[in-house]
């Protein structure tokens, strides 16, 4: 396994951290830098799936979303809507810092005393969340 610095180990608790915050705030945008695209989109994907049953061009928008604006646009602002109604008050604790490689990383952490992993990859310069980090590659 790689070494695991302190620098990096801070880098990923700011990232979980600003993950945290910007659900809690629905500021979409910062979520987005702190996630690989596939990601962001899996999770835009799990958290609009509901209103696919109240709104049938909906689910057309859910679909075209990785392809067009207008559609990414109208399903963040469906998650962006759920989100401000959340109440939450989640306490995170950062345990331990785990090296999957020279390019993937896992934190692992509680949510509220719930233990809790977030994968990260290295890409473009930049740690990011990556839920397909934990996964073996091929």
């Amino acid at each position: 396994m790689y070494p695991i610095d302190t620098a990096l180990e801070k880098k990923l608790t700011e990232s979980l951290h600003l993950y945290y915050d910007s659900l809690r705030s629905a500021d979409l945008k910062s979520l987005r830098s702190v996630m690989e695209d596939e990601s962001y989109f899996s999770l835009l994907e799990m958290m609009s799936f509901k209103h696919v049953f109240h709104d049938a061009s909906f689910k057309v928008s859910l679909e075209a979303m990785q392809s067009d604006a207008l559609a990414l646009k109208k399903v963040e602002d469906a998650v962006s809507s759920d989100l401000k109604k959340r109440v939450q008050g989640v306490k995170i604790k950062v345990r331990s810092l785990e090296s999957k490689g020279s390019d993937r990383a896992a934190l692992h952490y509680s949510e509220n005393d719930n233990i809790k992993k977030m994968y990260f990859s290295y890409s473009e310069e930049n740690w990011k969340i990556d839920s397909r980090a934990g996964r073996k590659k091929l």
